[in-house]
């Protein structure tokens, strides 16, 4: 799909688990996809903190749930 770099203006409120870049927080293309992603989380409120953007990194489509609280 064309223009994917459109979908999110504020990278920061990029779903951790988006499939597809680009992203701000330097982790890599397959740990986006595949984990584990609470690195992924901590250096993007880190960085959601620094510049005071809201919703940073959510919704991510409930990959930081557990398989027991499902």
């Amino acid at each position: 799909m064309a223009n994917l770099d459109r979908d999110f203006p504020t990278r920061l409120q990029k779903p951790v688990d988006a499939p597809y870049g680009p992203y701000v927080d330097g982790f890599s293309l397959e740990q986006h996809r595949y984990g584990p992603f609470e690195p992924i989380r901590a250096k993007v409120h880190e960085l959601a903190a620094a510049s005071q953007t809201a919703n940073a990194g959510e919704p991510d489509n409930g990959s930081h749930v557990s398989e027991a609280e499902k």
